[in-house]
């Protein structure tokens, strides 16, 4: 699920991308032009990373969470850190993503 988002942000494919959010992440930003427009001006390394790599998944009590390691546009390390939970219909949705840039990264 994060993989396919993160490859729909470097396609600006508004629809797949917006697809693999939350129902709580769409009532926040109730349209894929608002949702793009948020994660490009607040997210720009997962926006536009240029490559990615996954740590194993955590359980959490709904869910998962999943530290993504992204390299942006200027070669610089980012740390993502997702979490997921299933909605009704049974499929994995993104419930939110912070990053931190990476020690030792200038």
């Amino acid at each position: 699920v994060i993989a396919d988002q993160l490859d729909a942000f470097g396609k600006d494919d508004d629809t797949r991308a917006y697809d693999h959010a939350s129902d709580m992440i769409k009532q926040l930003f109730p349209s894929k032009s608002i949702f793009m427009e948020m994660v490009r001006t607040g997210y720009p390394p997962v926006y536009r990373a240029k490559s990615w790599t996954f740590n194993d998944p955590t359980p959490l009590e709904n869910g998962y969470s999943q530290i993504v390691r992204l390299t942006d546009e200027q070669g610089r390390i980012w740390n993502a850190l997702y979490t997921l939970e299933r909605d009704k219909t049974g499929e994995w949705k993104i419930t939110g993503c912070r990053i931190l840039r990476s020690e030792g990264s200038v």
